[in-house]
């Protein structure tokens, strides 16, 4: 999970100085748009690819099971009760927590939006619906509905923020806002994503001050955001703020002449191509690396059994820490012998998991086997250099003392 994690931000981080080389200063805006989608999209999905599993196959025939008796794993009463959160299971919670902060924030801004649309003045036009209330200090829009302060502005000014916000309307900027929210939700802790969400904003705002300046006096609409509060109130992160920042970065993108922009975008293609192959290249490349070394070691005629992650040691730390005598079996000082039995496929993962002998006791039976199941993949058995099913027995006592 954590080298997953690593895998993203370093392919986000990889992207995004890609972007500001190439196409941050470009009049390209629908590409950079797209661009940076696809950024977000695949830094997430590229650790998921790999050629040697995609095209190659092992084509190993199954084998008959192999069986052995594990040595009897004896557990003391005093000892089953000391259990640690792994950092696996730190790393989770951590996570979920920043996961679900990320969506209480999304539900908090669409119930805003919500209640602002039911409370507010609506007034329809051909391609549009405006939405007028008290509690709106600064325009925004939201999909198809442009929200609007009370506040009169004139009608130059009102015209200017009308065809600002229908731009928007029009290029389904809320949309790519709320996939970029999304994705930047599930992965908050890429710093990259909430980068990469600026420049989303900042694309969109270059775009719609373009599609202004087209129908009206460019001076007159500079004259206009000049004059405005630069602040930004819009109520949650999933709207398109009129006057969003920096405004100077903003009038600098619309006084910049429009020149061929083939060559950048070409560059951009081309280089997120090379890092695309060359990310899943390099992971074909260690998978290939990896399987060649388990076969080297599996070229020995003499057969190998399964074994459990750091061997029988850690085995038997494992069972000790994460088993818990049951309570009723401790009041009761029932003490007993469960013989587990189960499979070690050729991936290392147990099958087919089940009491071979009760102890007498159904709770200490079900305690073992509830165990069993939080044991991770093992080393898998080989014959004659070939991955096979072996069977177990595992005997577990449970002895109060």
């Amino acid at each position: 999970m954590l080298i997953y994690f690593v895998k993203i931000i370093l392919l986000s981080m990889s992207f995004f100085v890609l972007f500001k080389g190439i196409l941050a200063n470009k009049t390209c805006f629908r590409f950079n748009r797209w661009f940076i989608l696809a950024a977000v999209i695949l830094a997430p999905v590229l650790p998921w690819f790999n050629a040697v599993n995609l095209f190659g196959s092992t084509g190993l025939r199954e084998l008959a099971p192999v069986e052995i008796v594990l040595t009897q794993v004896t557990l003391n009463a005093d000892r089953l009760q000391r259990s640690e959160l792994s950092f696996t299971h730190i790393l989770l919670a951590v996570y979920a927590l920043g996961l679900l902060w990320g969506l209480a924030r999304m539900l908090l801004g669409a119930y805003i939006l919500r209640k602002i649309y039911r409370t507010g003045k609506l007034e329809r036009r051909p391609n549009f619906k405006i939405i007028r209330h008290s509690q709106i200090e600064h325009p925004f829009s939201f999909w198809g509905l442009i929200f609007l302060p009370l506040s009169h502005y004139s009608i130059e000014e009102e015209k200017a923020i009308l065809r600002h916000e229908e731009v928007h309307v029009q290029h389904l900027h809320s949309l790519e806002k709320i996939l970029l929210t999304l994705l930047q939700t599930i992965f908050w802790f890429n710093p990259f994503y909430y980068f990469f969400h600026r420049e989303l904003e900042l694309q969109h705002e270059f775009e719609a001050d373009a599609g202004t300046i087209s129908g009206i006096s460019k001076d007159t609409y500079l004259k206009f955001l000049g004059q405005q509060v630069e602040k930004n109130l819009a109520p949650t992160l999933l709207v398109q703020p009129f006057f969003q920042h920096p405004l100077k970065t903003r009038i600098k993108m619309m006084y910049q002449q429009n020149v061929s922009t083939k060559i950048a975008r070409f560059l951009a293609l081309s280089s997120l191509l090379v890092i695309v192959i060359c990310f899943i290249g390099f992971q074909s490349m260690a998978q290939t690396q990896q399987k060649s070394t388990q076969e080297s070691t599996q070229k020995e005629e003499n057969p190998t059994l399964p074994e459990f992650p750091g061997g029988q040691n850690a085995l038997m730390r494992f069972l000790s820490e994460k088993i818990k005598y049951p309570e009723t079996d401790r009041i009761a000082k029932r003490e007993g012998r469960t013989i587990l039995q189960f499979t070690i496929d050729e991936q290392g993962t147990i099958q087919n998991p089940l009491i071979a002998k009760s102890s007498g006791s159904e709770t200490l039976d079900r305690e073992a086997l509830r165990v069993l199941a939080l044991m991770p993949a093992w080393k898998p058995g080989t014959m004659n250099g070939k991955a096979v099913k072996v069977d177990f027995k595992l005997p577990v006592s449970f002895v109060l003392k």
